[in-house]
């Protein structure tokens, strides 16, 4: 089996062994991506949790000047806010306001709420109806699915893959040829 010229690839095999011997290279290096993504995410980890212990204690430390700032502005709202004509007042340093969040929804029993609005026909405002291209039934009859403007039945097409044996505890890893 040739080297190419860039160190990194071997050229196409010309004979059974050059063939087993890229197979085995191919398993040791697919080991090595292994063994480094293994090591990589060790160190992410680590690293993760390092900073992960530094950015709790600077939330810590946010969420409790947040809490003095709202208590300060809590007991001066009116005097802020101008008696309620406004929603926000700003310092030299910032902004604070006052939102109103929207009311939440909650459906608990979801087909019976379904049910119901499709009973009462002035409730149907409250459901959607969605429409969706069912690929599943035009791969089972693509002459039919092939009449459909914009549908297109492509190849299933054939894909090559190459699974190296794991080596047993005796063998060696194949050294490449120079």
């Amino acid at each position: 089996m040739t080297k190419k010229a860039d160190g990194r690839r071997f050229g196409i095999p010309t004979t059974h062994d050059d063939c087993n011997l890229a197979i085995q290279l191919l398993g040791n290096e697919q080991r090595r991506i292994v063994e480094l993504t293994a090591e990589r995410d060790t160190q992410l980890a680590s690293l993760k949790a390092s900073y992960d212990r530094q950015i709790a204690e600077v939330e810590a430390r946010a969420e409790a000047l947040t809490d003095g700032i709202q208590e300060f502005c809590e007991v001066r709202r009116r005097e802020l806010t101008g008696d309620g004509r406004k929603k926000s007042f700003r310092f030299a340093a910032g902004e604070v306001a006052w939102r109103n969040r929207p009311p939440s929804v909650t459906v608990r029993r979801v087909q019976a709420a379904i049910e119901f609005c499709l009973a009462e026909k002035g409730l149907l405002k409250f459901l959607r109806t969605k429409h969706k291209i069912n690929k599943d039934a035009l791969r089972d009859d693509p002459e039919t699915a092939a009449t459909i403007p914009g549908v297109k039945i492509g190849s299933a097409g054939e894909d090559f893959y190459v699974e190296p044996f794991e080596p047993k505890p005796t063998d060696r890893p194949a050294q490449a040829a120079a």
